[in-house]
């Protein structure tokens, strides 16, 4: 290789990524995202009382059901294991281990 190729090529090699847009531009998919966060959440807005919820809860729980296509057989044994259990603040908290 001659001197002048060495010159335009650099050898350095860096973590960095190089600069495409320039500074100050705007991000558009992080616009995109933020609308649509807020789209979505304006759209679903969750129960805000007991009754609503518990209706809600058995909605999605058959929405779950059917798009997941799960068997829900609950005659199966769990084999379930208490593997650590301790007392906090006046609560008995159990790690379990359990198959599913």
């Amino acid at each position: 290789m001659n001197s002048q190729a060495q010159s335009t090529f650099s050898t350095k090699y860096t973590d960095e990524l190089p600069t495409v847009l320039p500074k100050g531009s705007t991000d558009l998919l992080q616009k995109k995202a933020c609308h649509e966060a807020a789209t979505y959440f304006a759209a679903h807005r969750l129960p805000d009382n007991l009754k609503d919820w518990e209706v809600y809860k058995k909605q999605l729980k058959v929405e779950i059901i059917q798009k997941t296509g799960a068997l829900m057989e609950q005659d199966l044994p769990l084999n379930m294991q208490v593997t650590r259990e301790f007392n906090v603040e006046g609560m008995t908290v159990q790690n379990i281990l359990f198959q599913t």
